[in-house]
């Protein structure tokens, strides 16, 4: 600004220019002395010369506000509100009068730079020489110092790699979280789909002389979340052929009702279901069974219940021809065979108590919510005769120790991924100590200043929650980057492994997928922060214990 060229300086411009010579004078003379108040001393004595000089508040605050107002900073007050409030009016005088000196020492040496102005919690900076049409800026002083810290070029060498490793190393730990967990969690979708292609989604048992099956299925199916309802019994057998044999699951199903119930109602099972009700003495057995004793299509073979051959009586066993094979999922191929519901029903008549009792399977729209609608369909059920209810039973109780087990790996998989956040913020702590020690001179002049021991630990916790903040949004987007390709890399690195260490395909990975979810990239990003946070607390702590005294004495 060239000087002279604004009204609102021209009539305490002089009075100014002595403010400004006295004070710079009363600065050094208190700094020579040591006091550790110097910067609230400077600022008084500012404050009782400018009133002293001008000997008109109702002018000084005249002029304040026009000044204000042309900067367009609304003070949302009149002159006469701001003279009968001393402390607003003591605030503005101190900001005033330096606004004025600074502007008059630019002046003077032909310099730039900036006002910076520090009051309790917010910090003012406006450029210098002064543009009266150019607005003030503020922003929170603690973000403002903190930030400039992060932005600094570091001094010493070492201080800059480790701070590099600690945000490289939050963010690799949060990569391989985020990826690792979406893994299990397509492996545990996976799971699940194999074990509800023969695990009923609920299974509700009826009591015998109650409803009939028919009329449960109807009511059933007419309940909110539930899909279809088809009858079916289940019991334990031994299956022998020409010697060998396996013990099994026997299930009898109506041929009719259980392609609505199936999680996957392939053209196979419809075909093989269709030849089940044409053929009453017909089975179908999982493929790994039927691999295993060595049957095909149109062959013989005998089942004898459990119970029977348990007492040593071989009168219930039964022939049955195989009809084919089906895929009863990846936990029930070597162990699950399908007759007709008469011939099931047959089969168990005579078995232990329970034995061959009549259960109903429901498939339902949310199978994570099998329990509730379950439970909720059966209420609406004729009460039984004893009045004891209806046995519910959803896929996740009767498959309860796998899933519980799936859910413990991720558990412990996503700990032991989280040491390496830790590793990371324990870098951020050895950053943080070495930036205090360097820092110090700038700590107590913070302090002289007026900053407070909260101000000072809250400086050095963003500093160093700036780099857990940049290693975790580098580690999310790198993470969310793997998990959506992950199933193309490992194709390539099947390729590669195939290639290079045996011909032909002997490595197969490319099965890996990935099933990312945003509720855990959030459960990630968010302990990777808190982590970040709590390792900043102790040097920060360290930083606002620095007495100003001690420091400054040999500076």
């Amino acid at each position: 600004m060239q000087r002279g060229n604004h009204s609102w300086c021209a009539p305490a411009q002089k009075s100014f220019t002595r403010v400004f010579s006295l004070v710079a004078r009363l600065s050094t003379a208190v700094k020579k002395s040591g006091t550790a108040k110097f910067g609230s001393t400077v600022a008084k004595t500012a404050l009782l010369l400018l009133l002293a000089l001008t000997c008109n508040r109702h002018v000084l605050c005249s002029c304040f506000h026009s000044f204000a107002t042309k900067l367009g900073y609304q003070t949302g007050h009149s002159p006469a509100t701001i003279t009968a409030n001393p402390f607003l009016f003591k605030y503005l005088c101190i900001l005033f009068t330096a606004v004025c000196a600074a502007t008059l020492s630019a002046q003077r040496t032909g310099g730039g730079g900036c006002l910076f102005y520090a009051g309790g919690s917010t910090r003012i900076v406006a450029p210098l020489p002064f543009n009266p049409d150019k607005s003030f800026m503020y922003q929170p002083l603690v973000l403002f110092v903190g930030l400039r810290f992060v932005r600094a070029r570091k001094k010493n060498q070492l201080m800059s790699f480790v701070s590099l490793i600690s945000m490289l190393g939050i963010a690799l730990g949060v990569l391989a979280l985020i990826a690792v967990m979406s893994v299990i969690n397509a492996s545990t979708s996976t799971m699940r789909d194999e074990t509800l292609k023969s695990v009923p989604h609920a299974g509700l048992m009826l009591p015998a002389g109650g409803i009939e099956w028919p009329q449960a299925a109807q009511i059933l199916q007419q309940q909110s979340g539930v899909v279809a309802a088809a009858p079916f019994v289940e019991g334990e057998a031994w299956l022998r052929h020409e010697g060998r044999g396996e013990f099994v699951a026997v299930r009898g199903v109506d041929p009719a009702s259980e392609p609505a119930v199936l999680q996957q109602n392939s053209l196979n099972m419809q075909q093989l279901l269709g030849e089940l009700a044409a053929n009453p003495d017909g089975i179908i057995l999982g493929t790994r069974l039927a691999s295993r004793l060595g049957l095909f299509s149109g062959m013989q073979l005998s089942v004898t219940p459990l119970s029977s051959l348990l007492s040593r009586d071989t009168g219930d066993a039964r022939s049955f021809r195989v009809l084919g094979v089906a895929d009863f999922g990846f936990y029930d191929n070597a162990d699950t065979a399908l007759v007709n519901l008469t011939a099931g029903r047959s089969l168990f008549a005579g078995s232990a108590p329970g034995g061959g009792r009549l259960q109903m399977r429901l498939r339902v729209d949310d199978v994570f919510n099998a329990a509730a609608i379950s439970n909720a369909a059966a209420g609406a059920l004729p009460a039984t005769s004893d009045g004891a209810g209806y046995q519910v039973s959803s896929w996740d109780q009767t498959r309860r120790s796998l899933f519980d087990a799936l859910r413990l790996e991720k558990v412990l998989t996503g700990f032991m991924l989280l040491m390496i956040v830790i590793i990371g913020a324990v870098n951020i702590v050895a950053t943080l100590v070495m930036t205090v020690a360097d820092k110090s001179a700038d700590i107590a002049i913070l302090r002289t200043m007026g900053a407070g021991r909260g101000t000072v630990m809250a400086v050095f916790v963003i500093q160093g929650l700036a780099a857990g903040v940049f290693g975790t949004v580098l580690g999310a987007l790198g993470g969310i980057a793997l998990a959506a390709s992950i199933g193309n890399l490992t194709q390539v690195v099947q390729d590669l492994l195939n290639n290079a260490l045996a011909p032909g395909n002997t490595y197969m990975i490319a099965h890996l997928q990935a099933e990312l979810q945003w509720a855990d990239v959030g459960l990630v990003c968010a302990s990777a922060l808190l982590v970040s946070l709590l390792a900043t607390l102790y040097p920060a702590w360290r930083a606002s214990r620095i007495q100003p005294a001690d420091v400054l004495r040999y500076e």
